[in-house]
C-alpha cells in the first residue's frame, strides 16, 4: 500500500480591491454637499412662507368667527335691554332674558379665546416672517458669495498666468543673452590699486 500525504491546502487570500476614493470622487462628494447647503436656505424660506400662508388662513377664520361671535353678543344685549324695559314678567319673558344671558356669556368667553388665538397667531406669524426673511436674505448673500469667490478665481488664474508668463519671458532672454555673450571670463589676483588723496 502506498502511503499518501495529505497536503494541505493553504487558502489564498484573495486581494479584494477596497473602494478607493478618487479625487474626482471626492470633489463631486463635496460638491454635492456643497449644492445642497446652498439649497438650503431657499427650502427654508419657502417652508417658512407656506406656515405663513397656513397661519394666515388660519387668522382670516378667526377673525369671521370672532366677528359672528361679536354679532351674537350685541344680539344678546339687546334682547336682555328689551326683555327688561318690557312691562310682562311672564315666564316665557324669564326664559328668553335667561337664554340672553347665557348667550351674551358664552360670546364673551368665545370672544375671549378667539382674540388670545388672534394674538398668538400674530406673534407666531411675526416669527416665522422673520425667520422667512433671514433665510431669503441668506440666499441672496450666499449668490453673491459665489460670484465674488467666481471672480476672484478668475482674477488669480490671469494673475498666475500673466506672472508664468513673465518669467517665461525673462528665461527665455536669459537663455537667449547666455547663449550670445558666453565668454570665458578671467580672474586676476592682483590687488587693485586705489588711489588717496
Amino acid at each position: 500500500m502506498r502511503k499518501t500525504k495529505s497536503a494541505k491546502r493553504t487558502k489564498m487570500k484573495k486581494t479584494t480591491v477596497k473602494h478607493q476614493t478618487t479625487q474626482h470622487g471626492v470633489l463631486t462628494l463635496a460638491e454635492k454637499v456643497e449644492k445642497e447647503f446652498r439649497a438650503i436656505p431657499s427650502k427654508l424660506a419657502k417652508l417658512y412662507r407656506q406656515e405663513l400662508m397656513t397661519l394666515k388662513q388660519q387668522a382670516v377664520k378667526l377673525k369671521t368667527e370672532l366677528k359672528k361671535s361679536q354679532a351674537q353678543l350685541k344680539d344678546s344685549q339687546k334682547k336682555q335691554t328689551t326683555l327688561l324695559k318690557a312691562k310682562s314678567k311672564s315666564a316665557s319673558a324669564k326664559k328668553q332674558l335667561i337664554n340672553a344671558k347665557k348667550m351674551s356669556i358664552l360670546a364673551s368667553k368665545t370672544i375671549k379665546d378667539l382674540t388670545n388665538k388672534l394674538s398668538q397667531i400674530t406673534k407666531t406669524s411675526a416669527g416665522l416672517l422673520a425667520k422667512q426673511t433671514k433665510y431669503t436674505m441668506l440666499n441672496k448673500q450666499l449668490a453673491i458669495l459665489e460670484k465674488q469667490s467666481m471672480q476672484t478665481a478668475k482674477a488669480t488664474k490671469t494673475a498666475k498666468k500673466s506672472v508664468k508668463k513673465a518669467k517665461n519671458k525673462v528665461n527665455n532672454q536669459m537663455e537667449k543673452t547666455g547663449k550670445m555673450h558666453e565668454a570665458p571670463t578671467v580672474v586676476s589676483n592682483t590687488p587693485e590699486s586705489v588711489e588717496v588723496n
